[in-house]
């Protein structure tokens, strides 16, 4: 059942996200935006369109809580979006287009997966050009990625080249 279409980006649209709340959508974009979606009335009422990025933007997520989002991108960053003012707050660099992001469910633990294989974990609090806490290379591209609801484990998707797998791993070792 069709409910209702909303014009959204001037270019393919990579990822779409809702806060956990239900009350807000994001939709990112090759246009190199982010939009913010009002939804709480059941159709997309634009409230704000984030700029920043410097390419495609290819993953969105939402902080459990609601405060911010995360968006990856083709640009080799991952950045933090505060939804209290739509402010960029931190920016995280890789080696690598950024294809998926991902936030742990005590909102403390950032994942990003690179088209070069790594996947790196941040904490939220971490500063523009800091270390990450851990970085472990897959080897193939990372194309989607999550974390477990209690947070105990992390599922990667990535394609081998012949073929895509799921790893599993324990992002606390």
């Amino acid at each position: 059942i069709h409910l209702s279409s909303q014009e959204a980006h001037s270019d393919w649209i990579y990822s779409v996200a809702y806060t956990y709340q239900g009350t807000l959508a994001a939709s990112c974009s090759r246009d190199r935006t982010i939009k913010l979606w009002n939804v709480e009335s059941g159709q997309f009422q634009l409230t704000a369109t984030l700029c920043g990025h410097s390419n495609w933007v290819m993953s969105l997520a939402f902080s459990h809580d609601g405060s911010f989002l995360l968006s990856g991108s083709c640009d080799k960053t991952c950045r933090i979006w505060t939804l209290a003012d739509t402010s960029q707050v931190r920016i995280l660099q890789h080696d690598s287009f950024v294809n998926a992001v991902a936030i742990s469910a005590d909102d403390q633990i950032i994942a990003c997966g690179t088209a070069a294989g790594a996947v790196t974990l941040w904490t939220v609090t971490s500063p523009s050009g800091s270390e990450p806490l851990r970085r472990q290379h897959i080897w193939d591209i990372v194309n989607a990625l999550d974390f477990s609801p209690h947070g105990s484990t992390l599922a990667v998707g990535y394609d081998t080249g012949d073929g895509s797998s799921i790893r599993v791993w324990d992002p606390t070792t």
